[in-house]
């Protein structure tokens, strides 16, 4: 069977959509050999399937967390983006407070300023601007 599966990106959604069909066609027992299929397909290395997708997986393919845990074992990548969204679940605002801090970039003179959202003056002429 072969059949093309496609997200923006193709590292997480797909990748666990993916998992979950070679899981299902491979049937109970056999989720380390669904999770080496899938790792093997991964010419690049940048597979790390999205862990609630796999949760979900896991339930509704009535594995009880088999599937989950052979991934965990397989894959580094996963482990990473599984506690990373935990850490997330967590604790929302604080991990929005921290990708927005590490987001800023330090300004390098004073030339290098933000903009209020104004028009620059030597774009537009003095009368075009709001008073």
């Amino acid at each position: 069977m072969r059949i093309a599966i496609h997200c923006e990106m193709g590292r997480s959604r797909s990748a666990a959509i993916a998992l979950g069909i070679i899981a299902d066609e491979l049937g109970p027992g056999r989720e380390s050999e669904a999770v080496a299929e899938l790792l093997s397909r991964d010419i690049e290395g940048h597979v790390s399937p999205y862990p609630l997708l796999i949760h979900i997986l896991d339930q509704r393919l009535w594995r009880y967390g088999a599937l989950e845990a052979a991934l965990a074992a397989a894959s580094p990548a996963y482990v990473a983006a599984r506690d990373h969204w935990a850490a997330v679940a967590a604790d929302p605002e604080g991990a929005l407070k921290a990708r927005t801090k590490r987001r800023r970039r330090p300004r390098r003179s004073e030339f290098d300023q933000d903009v209020s959202g104004d028009w620059p003056r030597w774009i537009v002429g003095k009368e075009d601007l709001p008073t």
